[in-house]
């Protein structure tokens, strides 16, 4: 009788471990850096895959101005979710904050191929400064919760 306990067991934890072995991984976090000089001012990003409900970036952005009036450009990051064919917008955030890390939240996307447009925005139209700054960040977080 003991010996099948054991045989129960051992094929309870047998199967257990198949089961969470064959699940799909539910996490997907990516680490990038940004980098865009002042000659540059949009690109968007690789597409990746998300699994989970929600997103999330952070980063802690650096701004470099080179002239005058690029002290009022902030970046912005647009998410938008590939398709088959094309790709729909979802939304943006403007990262701002240049003393230290920066946490946005994109809440109920779903799962899917995702990725990310950065362009240089200003308040007002005054587009020529754009290319008087230059942003990056060495630890760009990318993760679905």
């Amino acid at each position: 009788m003991k010996n099948l306990s054991s045989k129960f067991r051992m094929v309870l934890v047998c199967l257990g471990m198949c089961m969470v072995i064959g699940m799909p991984a539910l996490a997907s976090s990516y680490n990038s850096t940004l980098s865009m000089s002042t000659d540059c001012w949009q690109f968007s990003g690789s597409t990746r895959k998300y699994s989970g409900k929600s997103i999330k970036m952070s980063m802690s952005l650096k701004r470099k101005v080179t002239q005058a009036g690029g002290n009022q450009v902030y970046l912005r990051a647009s998410l938008y979710r590939k398709n088959l064919i094309f790709s729909d917008y979802v939304s943006y955030h403007n990262y701002d904050d240049f003393s230290g890390k920066e946490t946005h939240k994109w809440v109920n996307v779903g799962s899917g191929k995702y990725y990310w447009s950065f362009e240089k925005k200003m308040p007002k139209n005054h587009d020529y400064y754009k290319y008087f700054v230059a942003f990056n960040s060495k630890n760009v977080k990318m993760y679905n919760y």
